[in-house]
């Protein structure tokens, strides 16, 4: 019985978790990330970061889909590494990532989130990594009182997402006040 529980257990940690970047899946961030929200104390703030990996379609073309597959992998390890302990750092899908930050506000939210893109970049065109230049949009969204719950924040980091890619991409934009 107690094996067929840890198989279980396994299996269910491997539902929520991505296999090329081994970091939690969609299903694994609106479990755990309404979680955190709910846990949290009131005026305690929290943000969440929303990124898309720009041109992405154009690296798979050009390079391969093993080289795409590096590109999201190191910027997994990158945003993981940035974003620090306390975050959870997800893949939604594709070359969409999210990181939810618990006790920072807008303004440390934005430095995590250009920190990871200045990271990435270098990292992703330095001769260790991929060689691939690659950039990263960002949108950020700080929880609120019209914002208390995982799908409204991420509404409003997506919305922040899409203006930054329309604004040209490779920068962080913050979702205006709810």
């Amino acid at each position: 019985m107690l094996v067929r529980e840890e198989a279980q257990a396994q299996l269910l940690a491997a539902s929520r978790t991505d296999f090329l970047t081994g970091l939690a899946n969609r299903q694994g961030f609106f479990e755990q990330g309404a979680r955190m929200l709910a846990e949290r104390a009131a005026e305690r703030p929290a943000a969440l970061l929303a990124f898309d990996l720009d041109h992405f379609k154009s690296i798979n073309d050009r390079h391969g889909h093993a080289a795409g597959d590096a590109v999201l992998a190191l910027f997994a390890r990158v945003a993981r590494d940035a974003a620090g302990p306390e975050a959870l750092v997800v893949r939604l899908g594709g070359e969409e990532f999210a990181a939810l930050l618990p006790g920072r506000g807008a303004p440390a939210a934005r430095q995590v989130g250009e920190e990871i893109a200045r990271r990435f970049a270098e990292a992703a065109a330095h001769r260790d990594g991929p060689g691939i230049r690659a950039t990263v949009s960002v949108g950020l969204a700080e929880a609120g009182p019209e914002r208390g719950d995982l799908p409204a924040l991420l509404s409003a980091a997506d919305r922040a997402l899409y203006r930054a890619k329309a604004a040209g991409r490779n920068r962080v934009e913050v979702a205006a006040a709810a």
